[in-house]
């Protein structure tokens, strides 16, 4: 399980495939495959270095917007599921035209959601959003499956994952 972390506070994303691929999609289809060429905030600190400082919000948000919007003229058979292996797809990507069909609205920029079926760009804004008012960096962190579900069942039970404030 991934989550957005603010000074111990956490936003639940959901999968670290997921997220990758998220990321594997901007580099690929907005940066040419270049890193951090045109989205140096989101792509080389936050994605990178798991870690965006406060003082980076503003342009990490500006970032966010303009990704946003390019993504929207994306089909979602476009995203990346595996930059390292580009014929690689989602175990749902059998129904990839059927969604397309189904939902022609669909498009790269409302199609990665978290796992509890939030947009994922309203969830970065959020915790950006925290990070900056509580001047706290906003990092990417991991908790074991199993650790999560513990926290779900029992929140008074500590996690199994290290660095975790949940």
């Amino acid at each position: 399980m991934i989550f957005f972390v603010v000074n111990g506070i956490g936003r639940s994303f959901g999968s670290g495939r997921t997220l990758m691929s998220f990321f594997d999609t901007i580099q690929y289809r907005l940066e040419g495959n270049k890193p951090g060429s045109r989205f140096p905030a989101v792509m080389l600190e936050f994605n990178r270095n798991g870690r965006l400082p406060y003082e980076h919000v503003d342009r990490a948000v500006s970032e966010l917007k303009q990704i946003r919007e390019e993504l929207k003229s994306l089909a979602p058979d476009k995203m990346i599921w595996d930059i390292e292996d580009l014929s690689k797809h989602p175990d749902w990507w059998g129904d990839i035209d059927q969604l397309m069909r189904e939902r022609p609205d669909i498009n790269l920029s409302n199609l990665y959601m978290t796992d509890e079926e939030r947009d994922v760009f309203e969830v970065l804004y959020e915790a950006f959003d925290m990070a900056k008012q509580m001047k706290q960096p906003c990092r990417i962190e991991s908790i074991s499956d199993e650790a999560f579900y513990r926290l779900k069942l029992d929140p008074n039970l500590p996690p199994d994952g290290p660095k975790n404030k949940f």
